[in-house]
């Protein structure tokens, strides 16, 4: 499942296909077209061979996927139109649907401060403050991840978290049936009896005293 999602997060970074478009003026935002991708921002520029910068508030939108950030730089290769690296910082919120291995589907949201892709080392990474969490669509379990840093290496495949000072958190909740709900919640209740202190009898009357 990490590994379906990574590859999400990554297709939003990496932008690895990029189809060039001039520019066209729509609700004050100048667009292009990315492949399967758009980017919209109250500005772009840059020359037409990159790289490209969009800021004032950036949305990349594509197939199941949505990245908003404050700005977004892309450098190109020298030959083609693939993108050697990717910058985006400011407020960055992914979102998006995956299928995992298992066929089942998760919703994924995820935040940090900067992302960035390298082509040639095939690594995409979050920084600042990450939290993801991903809710299966079927089971409506949730993993939660929080840390400084969020990698994904695209040799191994595998999703690395890392934190300076606090640990990584990762969590994972499964939902249960109302049935095993009911049966944990009476096994709760009776270890709290268990560990309750116990009252002491009621003293008996003093030898003596008159009785009603």
């Amino acid at each position: 499942m990490t590994r379906q999602l990574a590859r999400g997060l990554l297709a939003v970074l990496a932008i690895l296909t990029v189809a060039a478009a001039a520019p066209a003026a729509q609700d004050n935002q100048s667009r292009r077209l990315f492949h399967r991708y758009t980017v919209e921002a109250p500005r772009w520029q840059g020359p037409i061979q990159g790289p490209w910068e969009a800021t004032g508030g950036v949305t990349i939108r594509g197939p199941g996927l949505t990245m908003t950030c404050e700005r977004l730089k892309v450098w190109f290769a020298r030959d083609n139109w693939v993108a050697e690296r990717l910058t985006a910082t400011g407020s960055i919120v992914l979102r998006g649907r995956y299928t995992a291995t298992d066929r089942t589907e998760w919703d994924v949201v995820a935040h940090a401060g900067t992302a960035t892709y390298d082509n040639a080392a095939g690594r995409g990474t979050l920084e600042g403050s990450v939290t993801m969490e991903a809710t299966n669509l079927t089971t409506d379990a949730l993993l939660s991840v929080s840390a400084d840093r969020l990698i994904y290496d695209g040799g191994s495949g595998e999703i690395r978290a890392e934190r300076v000072e606090n640990p990584v958190i990762v969590e994972w909740t499964e939902p249960v049936a109302d049935d095993e709900s009911a049966a944990e919640a009476a096994q709760q209740q009776a270890a709290q009896q268990q560990a309750a202190p116990q009252q002491a009898p009621p003293q008996q009357e003093a030898e003596g005293e008159s009785r009603p």
